[in-house]
């Protein structure tokens, strides 16, 4: 049953009595030159152009703000003190036509506070933009050309609004404090027909019926003890029966149940008489992670009955009092002493709750006189052999409630367009100045800070920061100087108790005849989960503009509605964050930053949509730089076009890709990680230290220069389906990289490369866009398809590892194609070389006299030096290098030099010539070097190659010069 809501009437008669207040203001004659009180004044009848007050003013004028009246000059001097209800307005308001401009001087030195009583504004109030919001805390409205609250106090209520607009506002080592622990609470509960949340609780849910459904034909007793089925009230699992609510939405919904093992039973047993008994528990189950939110749970001795007192506590620092404070939030279930369990409506909204329930931020009305729970708790409370009844007939009552301000919130309040905007609503302080001057000020509103300015003078006179201390922060800054810094401007988070509070109660009757004299028993239970509710929330920036020729921010900006750096330059620091809400950001990009030609960020960003930096002008950006070890940026996809590009952090597409194209780019010391492909497209391209992670492919289309400047590079990249090389560039390798194509099951992944063909030699590794390390890694289903990016193409890779089905030559050809027109060579290899060589038809090569960094071994030659050797090359079973008939594998000294035969032979044929003779190790090339001097300058004679797998006696003849000069040979090869 719902009940309506006859409380407006008394608003009505509140809202008639403002009209006396305003025309007692109007009836005022001539301004006087000066008005000065020194004593206790209430509501005074004020109209000069000078107000001085060096006293106490109290006012209260309905529903109307409290006005002086021709004022040009204001002053509350030190010491002094307006106690204003439900508001005070400051500027030049003419009595001779009404209308508001602004006052020359606002000065205060003192305290202001000012108030609004809750029954006299619960309905809609309005902003200075017309807009509308429930406000109970007090209004205070300062416009002059120098405002000047220079270590003076000001003081509104938790739905308060205090705005000060100037030319020039001083607000330096004040405190500001709109927000506190107003909340409406109606003493005695049977029969109430409505209620009003305390600031900043919004009903979910709610429902009150009987055995768990709101209709009363429908619904099932409560069973109380294992021969019932499941019991009720088992620990450590606790659970609410399943129950019917009624949501914001029109209809019923059901909620399965309250769950959770973290549930903490709390008992208290009245014995009323000898033959009544009543049992109350509580379980309560909160957030153990937050240490910071303190528990209790009490019950309250009213004449008809006691009720359960649940209070969550958490301390903060009070700005008005320069102290902490412990804001609390209390809950309470009158189950057992009300005699009707209904419905009771919102007045404030459509909302509902059970009659039964009451939250508060202040100690409830009645409910003083608290008790500690008295008795343990036992398994068996519930039911024992010989009570009457195993299933019960219970009233239950059922609700949910969203604590504190959700900054994100694009619908605040269902039943209210007006409040779609949290910053819309009451709780709020607004400085609006060309120069505003913070330093030293403390500032605390219950729901915003808004901050509009063109000159901020404390971020160069060396005062201190502002402490800042509001759910929701915006600015909008015009700064006219070459560089702005902006530090610390907003809090990472601030102490307010927020989440989500869900209940469950229920109350029956049963009897216990285990006794001589039957024992009648009444029942309570409460369920309540606080596990969602914390005692701090993070700072939102809903609006944040800031316009600058050189903006540089470390701070926390959680931007849930727009976001606009308009400056050339932007540099985030390393501990900036910049978080954007994903109901109004699908794109970071030229709409928040429109005119930037350089970024540099140092810090974290979030973006839920796609990160657009240069891809979305006419113009690439001149630079963008992502470094730092907490450099970290995230978003949908990311693009990025420059002139030059850095990276020496992290960034990540979520599921897109990841598209850089700059002119110049370095990649040092950093990762990229894309759910689809990572294309990286321009002149010149270094990496080094980067770990690449594409779930699509790898993409390179660098036209001039790619290089990872050496073997110790240490990129590694992954890719699952396959890279590709869109254009040749003019030189580089990648010796220090590694790359591993995942070839998902069921696949054919293609591979492109363009390295030249230099055939099996070592020239191919030199400036020729050689991989340190190839991995393939595919099962038996999947294939990994070599072509070239033209005819002849070729790639070279130092070391080529064979993983899944890979190691299984007889799979080779089915996990593996090399194209026509594609030849891959390799150095050593993760599966014996002589079973890979010429596989392919002969696209397959082995490089035997190439030592890299994954394919070299240190050998002793006999000369007692050390030498890297292909390693593959050192083992073999199969090749004898120094050609002494034992091969390399079981030769202690396989790289011996060169044996020539003991003597030199000539011939006369065709002319008279030297013969040199020798056995050539198969597969081996000879350098023949002479000379004709002593010492000797060696000069190349001729190149010889064994090509044929056997080694061979080779002769080389050579002319004998016609002079006589004596002449001198060796031949070499290198191992």
């Amino acid at each position: 049953m719902r009940t309506g809501a006859p409380i407006l009437l008394r608003l009505r008669r509140l809202v008639w009595l403002a009209g006396f207040a305003l025309a007692a203001l109007a009836a005022v004659g001539q301004p006087v030159a000066s008005y000065r009180n020194d004593g206790n004044v209430f509501n005074p009848q004020i109209d000069a152009t000078s107000v001085v007050n060096a006293g106490r003013i109290e006012t209260f004028t309905g529903s109307a703000l409290f006005q002086p009246l021709d004022m040009v000059n204001f002053a509350n001097l030190y010491g002094a003190v307006i106690v204003a209800n439900p508001g005070l307005r400051l500027d030049l308001l003419s009595s001779a036509n009404g209308l508001h401009s602004p006052s020359a001087s606002i000065v205060n030195r003192g305290l202001i506070s000012v108030s609004g009583d809750p029954l006299a504004s619960v309905g809609l109030q309005t902003n200075s933009t017309g807009t509308a919001f429930a406000n109970s805390g007090g209004r205070l409205l300062v416009t002059a050309t120098s405002v000047d609250v220079n270590s003076g106090t000001l003081v509104a209520g938790a739905e308060g609004l205090v705005r000060l607009e100037g030319s020039t506002v001083d607000v330096r080592f004040s405190r500001m404090q709109v927000g506190g622990v107003d909340s409406l609470y109606f003493p005695g509960v049977t029969g109430r027909t409505n209620f009003l949340n305390p600031t900043f609780v919004r009903d979910s849910y709610w429902a009150a019926g009987t055995n768990q459904a709101m209709n009363t034909n429908f619904g099932t007793a409560l069973p109380l003890s294992l021969a019932s089925g499941q019991p009720f009230g088992v620990v450590p699992l606790i659970s609410s029966p399943i129950h019917q609510v009624e949501p914001r939405s029109p209809g019923f919904a059901t909620v399965p149940e309250l769950t959770n093992t973290l549930f903490q039973p709390y008992v208290y047993i009245d014995q009323t008489n000898p033959t009544n008994r009543v049992v109350q528990v509580v379980y309560l189950a909160t957030n153990s992670l937050d240490t910071n939110l303190m528990v209790s749970v009490q019950f309250a001795q009213r004449a008809t009955g006691t009720v359960p007192v649940v209070a969550f506590s958490s301390r903060s620092f009070s700005f008005s009092g320069s102290q902490f404070v412990t804001n609390t939030l209390y809950f309470t279930d009158s189950s057992l002493i009300v005699s009707n369990n209904t419905l009771v409506q919102n007045f404030a909204d459509q909302s509902f709750r059970p009659q039964t329930y009451e939250i508060a931020r202040t100690n409830p009305a009645g409910l003083l006189a608290l008790s500690p729970p008295n008795a343990p708790y036992s398994s068996v409370i519930f039911y024992q052999p010989g009570y009457s009844n195993i299933f019960v007939t219970n009233s239950y009552s059922a609700y949910r409630a969203e604590i504190g301000v959700n900054p994100f919130a694009t619908n605040f309040s269902s039943f209210n367009p007006a409040l779609s905007d949290p910053t819309n609503s009451g709780g709020r302080v607004e400085l609006i100045a060309n120069t505003l001057n913070l330093g030293g000020a403390a500032i605390h509103a219950e729901t915003s800070i808004t901050i509009k300015a063109s000159n901020l003078p404390h971020l160069t006179n060396g005062l201190p920061a502002p402490i800042l201390d509001a759910p929701i922060i915006k600015y909008d800054l015009v700064d006219s100087s070459a560089f702005l810094a902006l530090t610390n401007i907003i809090p990472a988070s601030v102490s307010r108790i927020n989440g989500r509070l869900s209940a469950w109660s229920g109350s029956w009757l049963n009897r216990d005849g285990n006794t001589n004299a039957p024992m009648d028993l009444t029942y309570h239970v409460l369920i309540l989960d606080a596990s969602q509710l914390r005692s701090s929330q993070p700072v939102a920036s809903p609006s944040l503009t800031i316009r600058s020729a050189n903006v540089q921010l470390e701070t926390t900006l959680n931007a849930s509605r727009t976001f606009t750096l308009d400056a050339p330059a932007v540099t985030f620091n390393s501990s900036n964050r910049l978080v954007l809400s994903s109901n109004f950001f699908p794109v970071l990009g030229y709409t928040n930053f429109p005119s930037l030609t350089s970024f540099t960020n140092a810090g974290y960003i979030s973006v839920p949509g796609e990160a657009r930096f240069g891809s979305d002008r006419t113009l690439p950006l001149a630079s963008v730089v992502n470094r730092g070890s907490n450099a970290f940026i995230t978003a949908i996809a990311q693009f990025i076009r420059a002139d030059s590009f850095e990276n020496g952090g992290a960034l990540e597409a979520r599921t897109g890709p990841i598209n850089i194209q700059a002119a110049s780019a370095k990649l040092e010391n950093g990762s990229l990680s894309a759910g689809s492909d990572i294309i990286l497209a321009g002149g010149n391209l270094k990496v080094r230290g980067h770990d690449f992670r594409a779930a699509n492919r790898l993409i390179l289309n660098v036209t001039n220069s790619l290089t990872d400047l050496g073997v110790d590079a240490s990129n590694t990249w992954r890719c699952a389906f396959g890279f590709r090389m869109d254009a040749k560039p003019a030189s580089g390798n990648l010796l220090g990289t590694t790359i591993t194509t995942v070839i998902p099951p069921y696949s054919e992944v293609s591979h492109v490369w363009g390295a030249t063909n230099l055939g099996p030699t070592k020239a191919g590794y030199s400036n020729n866009l050689a991989i340190g390390r190839l991995v393939i890694n595919g099962d038996s289903t999947s294939r990994a398809v070599f072509s070239g990016l033209t005819p002849g193409s070729a790639l070279y890779v130092d070391y080529l590892e064979l993983t899944g089905a890979g190691p299984n030559l007889s799979l080779l050809t089915n996990v593996l194609a090399i194209n026509p027109g594609m030849t891959v060579y390799f150095a050593d290899a993760s599966v014996p070389v002589d079973k890979l060589d010429g596989q392919f038809g002969g696209r397959l090569r082995w490089v035997r006299d190439y030592a890299g960094a994954n394919s070299s071994a240190d050998t002793l030659l006999p000369s007692g030096q050390s030498v890297k050797v292909n390693a593959a090359l050192l083992g073999s079973a199969l090749v004898d290098s120094d050609a002494d008939g034992i091969p390399n594998q079981f030769d202690f000294s396989p790289f011996d030099g060169v044996q020539l035969q003991p003597m030199l032979t000539f011939t006369n044929l065709p002319v008279r010539s030297v013969l040199l003779s020798w056995e050539s190790a198969a597969l081996t090339v000879y350098r023949i070097e002479t000379n004709s001097f002593a010492p000797p300058k060696w000069g190349l004679l001729r190149m010889y190659t064994n090509s044929t797998p056997f080694n061979s006696l080779v002769t080389v003849q050579d002319p004998v010069p016609t002079n006589g000069a004596p002449r001198f040979y060796r031949v070499l090869y290198s191992p």
